[in-house]
């Protein structure tokens, strides 16, 4: 019969920013109950399925949010948090778990969670026993217990559209951001997220613009911090336009199509940054223009005339 328990619970999320995006399998997870006696040591004996004489206590898991009492648990996958059973006197539910939203049956875009907890509930009808350690900290009896908040975000990422003169380069910007509840936001804890010039293709050429003279060697991302970032074309030296992709995930979904083929390109694997650009699901690559010098109004601000 154990004398108490002691609970670890806390998250290790995916940014060192505080934060996980919705649908980013990283969120890191400390969740470990253990049955021990009176000197802390573990009641190994204590095991699922009880006998006739030994009734275990019932463990009770939620995922909550600051104050709300809207139970999220069925909302962490890959893997699924496994059953509440005792194995030698342990429950572990310790893992890296995915917070579904475009996962789910019905997809959601919701949040933000900025107080994500774990409560462990010990319910012991025939032993009164109950937790009394939290994180190796002394507690005060208790039946229930939560532990610290992490935030949980659903995100996107937003590459915006730039145009100048054919003889200099033109920098387009991009974000990551996340749905506030109201409205996407740029998400100002984000300094992780990482791209590279093979994460990004181009191509859809027009009119003077090709891949001869604006290749893919083109491309150069530029610094990331606070969640905004830029990306770099050199000057093609022709007017023209040319779309530029992010790849996120090995199968490109982007829209419109390209004409005449999509780019080639190393996607990132990011797909939890998906946005709905077209359509109505959160599953498409941001797409963006880049113009050069194809109106009289932008040769006058770049270049210098004589008449």
């Amino acid at each position: 019969y154990p004398h108490h328990f002691a609970v670890n619970a806390s998250f290790v999320p995916a940014c060192a920013g505080g934060f996980t995006y919705m649908d980013h399998d990283a969120l890191a997870t400390v969740l470990d109950v253990t049955a021990q006696s009176k000197s802390d040591a573990t009641t190994t004996r204590y095991v699922t399925p009880a006998s006739a004489s030994v009734p275990l206590a019932t463990l009770g898991l939620s995922l909550l949010n600051a104050a709300s009492a809207t139970d999220l648990l069925t909302r962490l996958s890959q893997p699924v948090v496994p059953a509440r059973v005792w194995t030698a006197g342990v429950y572990t539910g310790s893992d890296t778990y995915r917070f579904d939203a475009r996962n789910l049956a019905t997809p959601v875009v919701d949040g933000p969670y900025d107080s994500l907890k774990w409560r462990v509930t010990i319910t012991d009808a025939t032993d009164g026993v109950q937790i009394t350690k939290l994180n190796g900290a002394a507690v005060a009896a208790v039946s229930s217990v939560d532990s610290l908040g992490t935030r949980m975000r659903f995100g996107r990422l937003w590459l915006g559209n730039a145009y100048g003169s054919e003889r200099s380069n033109l920098s387009l910007p991009y974000e990551t951001q996340y749905w506030n509840g109201f409205s996407f936001v740029k998400n100002t804890l984000d300094s992780c997220t990482t791209l590279t010039a093979a994460n990004f293709g181009i191509g859809n050429y027009q009119n003077a613009v090709s891949a001869g003279n604006l290749p893919a060697t083109s491309i150069t991302p530029g610094a990331f911090g606070s969640g905004a970032g830029t990306v770099t074309l050199a000057a093609p030296n022709a007017a023209g336009s040319a779309d530029l992709v992010v790849r996120l995930n090995p199968a490109l979904n982007m829209c419109p199509g390209w004409v005449p083929a999509y780019p080639a390109g190393v996607p990132a694997t990011a797909d939890y940054l998906r946005g709905k650009w077209c359509g109505a699901a959160y599953d498409k690559d941001p797409v963006a223009r880049a113009t050069f010098g194809i109106n009289r109004t932008n040769r006058q601000i770049y270049l210098r005339e004589g008449f």
